[in-house]
């Protein structure tokens, strides 16, 4: 009982926090596994109290032959659940042996639910992971060699493309996931892949028993994830302010959405973290005014942190630094005014890619 109650007070949270309540609507992705059926079943008895409409969108990921069938069978079973709408969608079929099969199914799975979601007028799109989920994300993007940024791993609250994507259950273990189940008689669907161990992160879950030994337990994985996200957090404010204050607008770039001036003096005192992040924050916002289909070809990660820093370390140490291009940018200096330019990338431009 106990185990129910924090389940229903990490959802009510999130609902008072976006202030979901009477005739609001909110988004489920339904896999059918346990964490997922979990959270339709203790969201649907907390929005049945609330009076909030929920849709349960359950994907056919068409990787294995019978998923059509998995996915009805899913809707089957929350087909009694209070309040909820069941939706199946099917994402195309890929040939088999695809290379990073995982990531872009779910990349593929998360288009799709944008999707259906914006058809519905949906703003919030509820995620089942959990704890177990953060310290495989943690273990993962360290042997990626991701900076803080990464290592903050998943967030609770996330603003993807229309949607806000939210996590209640990221300090709930699949453990307490599994127990609310068989206390609620929730059936679930076991996935295959999650134990087979040609992709990496199952082969994370096999190793963390002897992480474990060693004191790296799932909680305090979790603990330092968010405590890396705090101080991201805090970086983040800081070169934003950065950002304002290196920012000139001549009147050339005043209505100018594809390049932007910042003082270089402004920046040379600032750390080379507060650096890195306000050229980051450059692009992104040229990337984010621009309608040009090369930079949005860069994707929705960007170029590489290892890429980024080589920039910065060329920008602020050269005294002659050459013109060179980045994730869809040209980035350049002028020594006599102070600046550093950047600006969208021309498709006929010839110049050295970093």
């Amino acid at each position: 009982m106990e185990n129910d109650l924090l389940l229903q007070k990490a959802l009510r949270s999130f609902l008072e926090g976006y202030k979901l309540d009477t005739q609001s609507r909110i988004a489920i992705a339904l896999s059918g596994g346990p964490d997922s059926m979990a959270l339709a079943h203790a969201l649907c008895n907390v929005a049945d109290q609330k009076n909030i409409i929920i849709h349960a969108f359950i994907v056919d990921h068409n990787l294995r032959d019978n998923s059509a069938a998995e996915a009805a069978h899913v809707a089957n079973i929350v087909d009694s659940f209070p309040r909820l709408n069941v939706h199946i969608l099917t994402r195309s079929k890929q040939q088999k042996g695809a290379a990073r099969l995982q990531e872009t199914a779910r990349d593929d799975r998360y288009a799709l639910l944008e999707s259906a979601c914006i058809e519905r007028d949906i703003q919030h799109l509820f995620l089942a992971h959990h704890q177990d989920d953060q310290a495989e994300t943690f273990l993962f993007r360290l042997a990626k060699g991701s900076g803080l940024d990464g290592l903050g791993g998943i967030k609770p609250k996330q603003k993807r493309g229309a949607l806000y994507l939210c996590r209640p259950f990221l300090d709930i273990s699949k453990t307490e996931l599994l127990e609310y189940c068989a206390r609620n008689n929730v059936p679930f669907v076991t996935d295959p892949s999650n134990e087979d161990d040609q992709f990496a992160r199952v082969r994370l879950r096999q190793a963390r028993a002897v992480l474990e030994e060693e004191g790296l337990s799932a909680k305090r994985l979790s603990v330092t994830a968010r405590r890396l996200q705090r101080a991201q957090s805090a970086l983040h404010v800081m070169a934003a302010q950065a950002f304002e204050r290196a920012r000139t607008r001549n009147k050339a770039e005043e209505n100018d959405s594809k390049r932007l001036s910042l003082s270089l003096d402004e920046l040379s005192a600032q750390p080379d973290e507060i650096r890195l992040r306000v050229i980051q924050m450059a692009m992104d916002e040229l990337q984010a005014s621009s309608l040009v289909d090369d930079v949005k070809k860069t994707g929705s990660y960007g170029p590489r942190l290892e890429r980024v820093e080589d920039l910065c370390e060329a920008l602020f140490s050269q005294a002659t630094f050459k013109r060179r291009s980045l994730g869809g940018m040209l980035f350049s200096k002028d020594v006599a005014k102070r600046l550093i330019i950047v600006e969208l990338e021309r498709k006929d431009a010839k110049l050295e890619s970093s």
